[in-house]
């Protein structure tokens, strides 16, 4: 079994590089408890970011009298990304660092977007400065990655209708569940009810940030998880399929879900996915079964920027299964889960999300761009005196999983 402690180690596995053209590009893991060599699941991510949040905090277990709301915050990973009495001591404003121009501006405390009922008891957890929750009691543990997706919506404090977004679902889920499937529920549940809105929700990267993944996990199972807002901008679209136990999953920016088994108890969705589905003339029963990331997903704009990712950890996780490294826009011809090749420990988990594509033909430690020395790190490009943006955009590094 994995302690509390480990979990904490290979979930907060997270780089912050500086971010021009995208500002959410995340890997994340999840490998189901007969992978693993530590006899549990385990979920792993990465979170690129400018000016992060990179704080750790543990929230303590409380009793909540009758009749208690539970604040909602906006979507926020600068630092400070909230100044929160009450929660925990390190987000009090008695806990920032700066200097007295930006105390005095940071030390009034964060105001609310709006409010959900609260419930009588939440339980323990760790969660970052990035927003996300990490893990709770019970080990029930979530990775994420940002995903583009079809619809967008607008939050409740820019004029729009939508109150959550996947910071505060995973750290309410994380409050609440006691494991992986019910955290899912909750955030499905919640999200319908009261709107979910994306990491951007204007300007031409909206629809690249309008989705999002989560690896949930607890001690029995793993799942993959992903939401996008509906077409109404006042509620959710949401899917999840456990892997099998001897498999790992990984979402690399792109929506991985594929065809949903309504008879099936590995599946879980959203009241709504089917209607918001045949609403908008993108699946119809004559179809066969929905498949999740070509309904309700978008590919990214450079494909291989995620697919590539995918391709290199079912590759390290399992190099007996041949996998083509070129694939179209969707992946689809990766599945959803490799069953990995011998089971996993955490020090693999590190290693895979370390990785620069060594020893393959993207090799980023090779070539004229990693000068002398075998540089692996790649910086984003952003229009410079001479080079204009669509430019910038033809171009092309390839994305390594650590990054």
């Amino acid at each position: 079994m994995i302690t509390m402690t480990e979990w904490g180690s290979l979930l907060v596995l997270a780089l912050s590089i500086g971010g021009i053209v995208q500002v959410d590009a995340c890997t994340t893991m999840v490998v189901g408890r007969a992978a693993s060599a530590e006899g549990a699941p385990m979920s792993t991510s990465t979170g690129d970011d400018r000016d992060a949040d990179h704080r750790l905090a543990r929230v303590p277990a409380r009793r909540w009298p009758k009749g208690a709301l539970r604040p909602v915050f906006a979507y926020n990973d600068v630092y400070p990304h909230v100044v929160q009495n009450g929660r925990s001591t390190v987000w009090e404003s008695s806990n920032l660092d700066g200097n007295e121009r930006q105390l005095a501006n940071w030390s009034v405390p964060t105001k609310p977007i709006g409010y959900i009922p609260q419930v009588e008891n939440t339980f323990a957890l760790y969660e970052t400065g990035e927003s996300y929750g990490l893990i709770n009691e019970f080990q029930v543990g979530m990775g994420e990655s940002t995903c583009p997706a079809r619809f967008v919506s607008q939050p409740v404090h820019a004029g729009g209708r939508a109150l959550l977004d996947v910071s505060e679902l995973s750290k309410i889920a994380l409050e609440r569940s006691r494991t992986a499937r019910q955290a899912i529920e909750v955030m499905g549940q919640l999200a319908e009810k009261y709107g979910y809105y994306g990491a951007c929700w204007t300007g031409q990267w909206a629809q690249s940030e309008a989705g999002e993944a989560l690896m949930v996990s607890d001690p029995k199972e793993a799942w993959v998880f992903h939401i996008c807002p509906d077409d109404t901008g006042a509620s959710a679209v949401w899917a999840a399929q456990r892997i099998p136990d001897d498999h790992i999953a990984v979402v690399a920016n792109s929506f991985v879900l594929k065809e949903i088994d309504p008879s099936s108890d590995d599946f879980m969705y959203s009241s709504n996915m089917y209607t918001v589905a045949k609403r908008n003339k993108l699946w119809s029963p004559t179809h066969g079964k929905l498949h999740f990331a070509h309904v309700f997903g978008m590919p990214q704009g450079k494909p291989a920027y995620a697919t590539r990712r995918v391709w290199r950890v079912f590759q390290l996780a399992a190099p007996s299964k041949e996998l083509p490294s070129h694939t179209n826009d969707w992946g689809d011809d990766y599945p959803l889960s490799i069953q990995v090749d011998r089971p996993l420990s955490i020090r693999d988990m590190f290693r895979i999300q370390r990785d620069h594509y060594e020893g393959t033909a993207f090799d980023l430690t090779q070539g004229r761009a990693a000068g002398p020395f075998g540089d692996p790190d790649r910086f984003d490009p952003a229009p410079v005196p001479g080079v204009t943006e669509k430019e910038v955009l033809d171009g092309f590094y390839e994305r390594s999983i650590i990054l």
